[in-house]
């Protein structure tokens, strides 16, 4: 069996990911456009998902749910989080609080290759 390329993550040198400012185009001819051209990209709202972990249970088990009820994820505590783009996975961080609010530390970004 083959690994799937589209799944396949591997970890992305930090400022690998293009600066997205509003510097002025300066194209190469038959080179790669440069970061900058990507600038009108930098406005795009995209779904961001911080997964926590993950249960199968039956419909039964869902009917039973109450208000104190408990459901065990598959993630122990302690391990990374898993950050989504679109449905795609793009980073693993851990759990912050931040002026109260819950927040995700990134502690690794994943790259294709």
């Amino acid at each position: 069996m083959t690994a799937d390329p589209m799944t396949e993550t591997q970890p992305m040198a930090p400022g690998a990911l293009p600066d997205l400012s509003d510097a002025p185009d300066e194209a190469s001819p038959g080179g790669p456009p440069p970061a900058s051209s990507l600038a009108f990209l930098a406005d795009v709202e995209i779904d961001v998902t911080v997964e926590l972990g993950r249960k199968r249970v039956s419909l039964s088990e869902v009917a039973r749910l109450g208000v104190g009820s408990v459901i065990e994820l598959d993630t122990l505590a302690g391990e990374p989080l898993v950050v989504y783009a679109n449905g795609r996975r793009i980073a693993t961080g851990e759990a912050v609080v931040v002026d109260g609010q819950f927040g995700v530390r990134i502690q690794e970004v994943m790259g294709g290759a």
